[in-house]
Formats: structure tokens, C-alpha cells, sequence
């Protein structure tokens, strides 16, 4: 349950932590806490060295629950990987065709790949459709933003947009 933190809205990821650490078994407190330090709420670091006034300061998580919740990307159907970044790279590696080529044939490639994009552009101002994903990645994607990233069937900007999201909404029925 912990993923599923990542599609909550970002203002319900400390409420969502909460919940989960009143809900799950004990044996799973020391997975909670670490995310919780590492990802969601950080950690406190004693500061001074008077054992008589003890003093902590709150320490920002490592990975912000901005770096990672993907609720907003999900709602606008956008790509929540990188896998888009790296099917650019492989087709341009292959475009230029070997590891260390010169500069001046990357140059060329490069100039080529710029052309190709200008022509998207201008199918794009067209209207003409552009290609679509393919097929488990769409039905994976269509079935994440239909049913929720928590088993409801119900539309994730219908359930959200209701003002009816807390805590307790999310845990599986």
C-alpha cells in the first residue's frame, strides 16, 4: 500500500502515511519508517551537545513527496517514466549508427533530427493523429486512470474533484 502514496493528491501524502501507520501490521513499521524519513516527512537530527536541553531540528526528506507523486501526471494522462526520454535515445544511437562517431557526422544527425521534428510540427498544426501508444502500455495506463490507482472503480477526476478524498478513501474496499 505504500506505493500507492505516489497517485494520492500531494496535500494527502502526510495524511496517507498516517493512515498506513495506523492501519498495517507491526512487522512492517521499520519498512514505514524509513520511507517516511527517506520520502515523505524526513527526519529530526539532535542539535548541541547539553544533555540537560535536548534540541532536534526537522530535516527535510530526501526525496520530497513533489519529486515523486505522480497524481497530477496521472490525471493529465502523462507519462509517469522516462521510458519516453529513452526511446529517444535508442532511436537516435541508432540514427547515428555507431558508439564514437565524429563530430561532424553527430552534427548532421543531429540537424536531421531537428528536420524530422519540424515535420511533426507541421503534421501536428495539420491535426493530422499522431501515433498512439501501444498496447499493454495503453491498457495498463487506461486502467490506472479508470478504475484508481486503489481498485475503486470509480473516475479518479470525478472521486477528487468531489472534495470526498481522505485519508480513508483510499485503502482498498
Amino acid at each position: 500500500m505504500i506505493d500507492a502514496l505516489a497517485f494520492l493528491p500531494l496535500h494527502f501524502v502526510e495524511d496517507g502515511m498516517k493512515y498506513l501507520k495506523n492501519s498495517l501490521p507491526e512487522n512492517l513499521m521499520d519498512l514505514l519508517d524509513y520511507f517516511d524519513s527517506y520520502y515523505v516527512n524526513g527526519k529530526y537530527r539532535r542539535i548541541g551537545n547539553d544533555e540537560n536541553n535536548m534540541r532536534f531540528r526537522k530535516l527535510p526528506p530526501m526525496f520530497p513527496p513533489a519529486v515523486w507523486n505522480v497524481n497530477k501526471t496521472t490525471l493529465n494522462d502523462c507519462h509517469r517514466t522516462n521510458n519516453i526520454v529513452e526511446g529517444w535515445n535508442n532511436r537516435f544511437s541508432k540514427l547515428v549508427g555507431q558508439k564514437h562517431s565524429t563530430i561532424w557526422k553527430l552534427i548532421r544527425k543531429i540537424k536531421n533530427e531537428i528536420d524530422a521534428d519540424r515535420a511533426q510540427l507541421a503534421l501536428d498544426a495539420l491535426g493530422e493523429p499522431r501515433r498512439t501508444k501501444r498496447g499493454q502500455n495503453q491498457t495498463i495506463g487506461s486502467r490506472t486512470f479508470r478504475h484508481g490507482p486503489f481498485g475503486t472503480a470509480v473516475s479518479a477526476r470525478r472521486y477528487i474533484g468531489a472534495g470526498n478524498f481522505g485519508a480513508r478513501k483510499f485503502r482498498r474496499g
